[in-house]
């Protein structure tokens, strides 16, 4: 796996003025288990036990910075991740709801 994130770090560190995207990396190998890579904007290689991107992803690091314990196995990750999608739905749900509500007011 770090081979792997090593290669797309390059890539976005390579492209850096092309790209404006961050890279998740994550899976398994049998020297390491498993791994999440992060590679922010830019370039940059940060091993991680989760990782989060994309719009709408800060609503979600409060939940996970709390909810996130080390060593847990299949069912509390599988737990984990659900719990974590849903949080950000009600998190943009609220936020449209909230932009809703503010473009339909009349003064």
């Amino acid at each position: 796996m770090h081979v792997t994130a090593t290669l797309f770090e390059s890539i976005c560190y390579s492209n850096k003025d092309a790209l404006s995207a961050g890279i998740i990396v994550a899976g398994w190998d049998k020297e390491v288990g498993p791994s999440v890579y992060n590679i922010p904007l830019g370039g940059g290689l940060f091993r991680q036990p989760w990782a989060i991107g994309g719009s709408g992803s800060t609503y979600v690091y409060g939940y996970c910075d709390a909810t996130y314990k080390e060593g847990w196995g299949r069912d509390e990750t599988v737990e984990f991740v659900k719990n974590s999608k849903q949080s950000h739905c009600v998190q943009i749900s609220s936020r449209l709801m909230l932009r809703s509500a503010r473009a339909c007011h009349v003064s």
